[in-house]
């Protein structure tokens, strides 16, 4: 045991120098002890530990009161819900039993109403929307189904107390379609009511200029939300904060953590402040890599001037530490908190939450698909293009014939893009221009939309009359399906990129191409002409980090949703 004593010594001492040289950021305290002896007390006797003192307690800040507009709105969206559950529980149950058995109902079927409120609250239905930014009734139908079983299960059981006779199989089946189809309904319906009656979210963005730009940019594009960016302060002591008039652009305003021209709030000092920085330590936080909590007193006065009702956090370089104290601060105040993760930290939104005994870790998912999941996706493809293909069919004729009518040229548009594994494939889309377009690109870049390298004009004047008229409504993309048919594509996938664009995708960016492009995907919904090239193959990336076939069916539905809203180019 004496030999390994010195190697024991040399290593701790090893790691001490690398630590002090700066290679890894040692956990440090603003005030209080270290949680565990230093590498240096350890160097005395390696074999003896000393007891960790425990840490001071931190300081219980209770969750404040909303503001009044937000407890407003959440009300609205609560209640607006719970009618349209009720609603549809009254077309399952008094219309769907009666007609389907034609047997009569007990005045007890009354009392089935209310319990769809029940099963919405175990399963957390009416206590979704009060965190999230967007609120769409979409992303709930995999809860909407269960709640509609156990509905069905329990007016089943209930037999003879709501119907009068035997409750069949045939009714069981009618009040859980009725009930699911309408629950999707009457919440879509429920929530534009309560969006149109309900004011605009004020948000607050805690992070860079660059990042809440963005933010406040994505949600002026985004159909259906109101919530608009009306200022951006950071963590950091050296940046400013900066108004967004009316929630779009930025103008300049006052120092809310940091030195600068104007209305200092939280101080800046090369010395000891008592509500600011002072060479990374102050009286109300500390970080090691810089980053400060914004003082609690002086953010509520900003929170309180803007009327902010919900602050998005979106810090690049703060501790966990310090986003903690800031979360709890910020509930103190009584607004919603939004994180933003970093990228690497969300590589989907598909993880799994592993608790193991008190210790919460998330298992991140492997990218892409396993061979079952491609043979799934496969399948759906497979089948969904072909039964596109024989129920449109009458109508590809006829686009095929007025293309043909319109303009000089073939019928359809063959385009070399990159596919799958890298290996390049020819997508058919019927032909929207004249003959030769791709020979007058050059001679249109300077009206170019788009940004990241992609090439859209709103108003392109290479565009046919008949063209126009299936561009409109994406028709023109109808084609694909029979590359879809071949393998070459899928109904749901990323971007398929044209040899020129694809050369710019570099990186881990090209594990993309590890998946068959779609005819649609999450750069089609968002805005595919909006979207700067380098954020789409992102979006694409997380599409295969948290791929499931309803995120595919969510996909088509949504795309269904913005083509017939005329969006985009």
């Amino acid at each position: 045991m004496a030999e390994q004593r010195p190697k024991l010594e040399s290593d701790i001492e090893g790691t001490a120098q690398f630590l002090e040289m700066g290679h890894v950021a040692a956990p440090q305290r603003a005030t209080g002890p270290m949680p565990f002896p230093s590498l240096r007390a350890l160097r005395a006797d390696p074999l003896v530990t000393a007891p960790a003192p425990d840490p001071p307690a931190a300081e219980e800040v209770p969750e404040g009161q909303l503001r009044p507009a937000a407890y407003r709105r959440e009300a609205i969206y609560r209640r607006a819900l719970a009618l349209a559950d009720v609603a549809a529980a009254a077309i399952a149950v008094l219309i769907g039993v009666p007609i389907l058995g034609q047997d009569a109902l007990n005045p007890a079927a009354l009392l089935a109403l209310p319990l769809v409120l029940v099963v919405g609250k175990i399963t957390g239905l009416y206590d979704r929307d009060e965190n999230l930014i967007r609120k769409t009734t979409l992303d709930e139908v995999p809860t909407l189904f269960w709640v509609a079983t156990l509905y069905a299960l329990l007016i089943w059981l209930a037999g003879n107390l709501i119907v009068q006779g035997g409750f069949g199989r045939d009714q069981a089946l009618g009040v859980w379609g009725l009930l699911f189809l309408g629950m999707v309904g009457m919440r879509t319906l429920a929530r534009q009511v309560a969006r149109a009656v309900s004011g605009e979210e004020r948000c607050l963005v805690l992070g860079d200029t660059a990042t809440a730009d963005w933010i406040s940019r994505r949600f002026g594009e985004t159909a259906g939300l109101k919530a608009g960016v009306v200022c951006r302060a950071s963590l950091a002591p050296e940046l400013r904060a900066d108004d967004y008039p009316n929630g779009n652009g930025n103008g300049n305003g006052h120092s809310v953590n940091g030195s600068g021209n104007g209305h200092s709030e939280n101080g800046h000092s090369n010395g000891h402040s008592g509500n600011g920085h002072s060479n990374g330590h102050s009286a109300n936080g500390h970080s090691a890599n810089g980053h400060s909590a914004p003082d609690g007193g002086n953010l509520e006065l900003l929170l309180r001037s803007r009327q902010i009702e919900r602050v998005i956090i979106a810090s690049r370089g703060a501790s966990s530490d310090d986003l903690l104290d800031t979360t709890r601060k910020l509930k103190s105040m009584g607004v919603r908190v939004s994180v933003m993760p970093r990228l690497p930290e969300v590589v989907g939104a598909s993880v799994e939450l592993d608790d193991v005994d008190g210790i919460t870790l998330l298992g991140m998912r492997r990218f892409g698909l396993s061979r079952s999941s491609e043979a799934l996706k496969r399948a759906f493809d497979f089948i969904g293009a072909g039964i596109g293909l024989i129920l449109l069919s009458p109508l590809l004729a006829t686009i095929a014939m007025a293309i043909k009518l319109d303009s000089r040229g073939p019928v359809l548009f063959r385009q070399r893009r990159m596919g799958r594994n890298g290996v390049p494939f020819e997508m058919l889309k019927f032909r929207t221009m004249v003959d030769g377009a791709d020979a007058q690109k050059a001679a249109l870049s300077d009206q170019n939309e788009a940004d990241g390298g992609l090439f859209k004009i709103k108003d392109d004047p290479r565009i046919t009359r008949v063209g126009g008229r299936l561009r409109r409504y994406s028709l023109d993309e109808l084609p694909q399906l029979i590359n879809v048919l071949w393998g070459e594509m899928s109904l749901v996938g990323p971007r398929p990129l044209v040899l020129d664009e694809d050369c710019r995708i570099e990186g881990w960016r090209r594990s993309r191409l590890e998946l068959p492009p779609g005819m649609t995907g999450p750069w089609q919904v968002f805005g595919s002409a909006r979207i700067p090239l380098n954020e789409m193959v992102k979006i694409d990336y997380l599409y295969g980090a948290k791929w499931s076939l309803w995120l595919d069916v969510k996909m088509l539905l949504r795309t269904a949703a913005f083509v017939l809203s005329r969006r985009g180019l």
